[in-house]
Order: structure tokens, then sequence, then C-alpha cells
């Protein structure tokens, strides 16, 4: 199996970004249910924190679908998963 193909990069780059940018879109048409789930964490700034969010997930997965600032798109986008992660999972 050839791995160089110019359509794999593309490929790889449909399915990392495919959580984020549902995720980002569910954020625009669900905001009321999303800022009454981030209440429940007593996060200050609600809105402010899920427009972020938002922006990070849907301006991030477009960068990385057509490979604008890649690198800087995916390097924000861990930093935010991995404060996400921290902030909304229990441990």
């Amino acid at each position: 199996m050839i791995l160089d193909h110019p359509v794999l990069p593309l490929l790889g780059r449909l399915m990392m970004t495919y959580i984020f940018a549902t995720s980002g879109i569910g954020k625009v048409f669900g905001w009321q249910d999303n800022a009454a789930y981030m209440s429940t964490r007593h996060l200050p700034m609600i809105s402010v924190l899920l427009a972020v969010a938002m922006v990070i997930e849907v301006a991030g997965s477009v960068c990385l679908v057509i490979g604008y600032q890649a690198r800087i798109a995916a390097f924000v986008m861990f930093w935010y998963t991995t404060a996400v992660t921290v902030l909304f999972h229990n441990y």
C-alpha cells in the first residue's frame, strides 16, 4: 500500500476534525443547552468561554481541513482539548 498519495493527508484531516466541527456546530445551534451545562461546573463568564470554544472548534476545523495554518490550529486545539478534559471530566 502506498501511503504518500496526496489525498491521504486530506482524509486524515477530515477524520480528525469531524468531532470538533460537529461539536462547534452543536454549540451554535444549542447555545442555551451548552451554557446550562457549563453552569453546572460553576465557570465564570460562560458566554465568553462558550463563544471562544465555538470559534476554536469551528475555525480550527476549517483551518485543518483546508490546510491554512494547520500546525497552529492543531496546537490551539490540542491545548483546548486538554483544558476541556480537565474542567469537564470527573476524576
